[in-house]
């Protein structure tokens, strides 16, 4: 009956972003590919992760190459506290890390040591220091493959130091830790 109605669609977001993609060089060097699909100005693509999928378009293209990143493998012994006991037994040397690519991060190198997670109590005014019945307080030697920034090691990007914590995700199980040594290889 023409009347205008204006609304918004609270479910679609217009966002900019600036992003760094692994690409694929064309063959005059000035055609850059993505999954495939060549990367123009205002051409469309899809982008995905494990979280979101959303519908892309190039808004500005930049020439210069960033320099090349770092990389190197790290030796790191991690203390992962209060695993239950159907993930601890299922840790095993040589469960692996996968980035999305399929490319192995990480590498479960060695067991150091698996026992019961110690409970702390107050008996009579002492404290006294039993052995939790279910937990276990696993320390292992990890091999992570790692991203040198500024002089520092970064494993997905966090930095790589002695008290921070890192996660060790294989395809069965994933585990959080604190780091407690590391080596360079």
């Amino acid at each position: 009956n023409g009347n205008f109605v204006l609304g918004k669609d609270s479910g679609k977001r217009q966002i900019f972003v600036k992003m760094r993609l692994e690409c694929a060089v064309g063959k005059d060097d000035r055609e850059l590919y993505f999954k495939g699909a060549q990367l123009r100005y205002n051409s469309p693509f899809e982008f995905k992760t494990d979280k979101y999928s959303a519908q892309v378009k190039i808004a500005k293209m930049y020439e210069s190459m960033p320099s090349p990143l770092k990389e190197k493998w790290l030796s790191l012994q991690v203390k992962f506290s209060g695993i239950i006991p159907e993930v601890a037994n299922v840790i095993t040397e040589g469960d692996v890390e996968k980035d999305p690519t399929g490319k192995i991060t990480g590498r479960l190198k060695a067991i150091i040591s698996s026992r019961s997670s110690d409970v702390l109590i107050l008996k009579k005014g002492k404290f006294i220091t039993l052995a939790h019945p279910f937990q276990k307080d696993v320390v292992v030697l990890l091999d992570l493959f790692c991203v040198e920034k500024d002089g520092i090691l970064y494993f997905k990007n966090y930095p790589v130091k002695m008290g921070n914590a890192v996660t060790f995700t294989t395809d069965l199980y994933s585990i959080s830790g604190m780091i407690v040594g590391v080596e360079n290889k």
